[in-house]
């Protein structure tokens, strides 16, 4: 479906609340108290969907206390398995809580990037990295530079192009 706007999807005039989570700067992580500012108020707003394409490192409590508030408000919590490619998958989407999605490439196999593990739950398109003849697959109208792989296989499933 096409909505109109740059992007095309299954669900293509569904409401987006966008919360910014990382800095304007382009830098690729945000502060904590960022990421538990923007999942709580996902919890505040009872949105029905919250697709967070961050995580990595060693679990950070506060911020798996803010999905735990959102999801006991009923958020469904969307969470790529992380770009390391190795194994377990990431936290926050290592909590049974989560819907830990990883990426496959175009032989229907998982990334090299995409972590893995017990966790995961499904995997969605995303391509393989450059070195692989691939690239990062997403419905946004920008090329893979101008990205800077900025997009996450979770970013298809909370916009029902799975």
């Amino acid at each position: 479906m096409d909505n109109e706007y740059m992007f095309a999807g299954a669900a293509g005039h569904i409401s987006i609340v966008p919360i910014r989570i990382m800095p304007p700067t382009g830098a690729v992580l945000g502060a904590s108290t960022d990421m538990v500012a923007g999942i709580e108020y996902a919890g505040i707003i009872h949105a029905d969907v919250a697709s967070m394409s961050f995580g990595g490192g060693a679990a950070d409590p506060a911020i798996e206390e803010a999905c735990q508030y959102a999801y006991d408000n009923g958020v469904v919590l969307i969470v790529a398995s992380g770009n390391e490619g190795t194994s377990p998958v990431s936290s926050p989407a290592s909590m049974p809580i989560t819907l830990a999605v990883g990426s496959f490439n175009s032989a229907g196999e998982r990334s090299n990037f995409s972590n893995y593990g017990a966790a995961l739950d499904v995997l969605a398109g995303g391509g393989d990295d450059a070195g692989a003849g691939e690239i990062i697959w997403s419905t946004w109208v920008v090329s893979v530079s101008e990205s800077e792989g900025a997009v996450s296989p979770g970013d298809h499933v909370a916009h029902g192009e799975m």
